[in-house]
């Protein structure tokens, strides 16, 4: 298997991966190109973000693409992971320390526990 040309990490195991890059506002020239993990179907999508967007933005563009590419995003609302956290989605990207190329993770908000 070989890794995307758009993925800088040599250990992914990705199974598919979407060939989109979305750009959410402005120029490319400033922007973090970022993996957006899907956890339904093992594959990423990449994403391009300006470090000034709030995190909030991406849930939006991630609802647009996914009526275009038809991928599967949580029935119910979802949160992204970076580094182990949870994103303040009123927060920005700089904020939270997101560089070009880093991976963010998507989870169901609808996590419930053993009874």
């Amino acid at each position: 298997m070989t890794t995307p040309p758009l993925q800088p990490s040599t250990t992914t195991t990705t199974t598919t991966a979407a060939a989109v890059t979305v750009a959410t506002s402005g120029s490319s020239k400033n922007k973090l190109k970022v993996m957006v993990q899907l956890k339904f179907e093992n594959s990423k999508i990449s994403m391009e973000v300006s470090p000034t967007d709030n995190v909030g933005k991406l849930k939006k563009e991630l609802h647009k693409l996914q009526q275009r590419l038809h991928f599967h995003l949580p029935p119910e609302d979802f949160f992204f992971i970076y580094d182990r956290d949870v994103m303040d989605e009123d927060r920005s990207f700089h904020w939270h320390g997101v560089a070009h190329g880093d991976t963010i993770e998507i989870f169901n908000s609808n996590v419930s526990g053993g009874s």
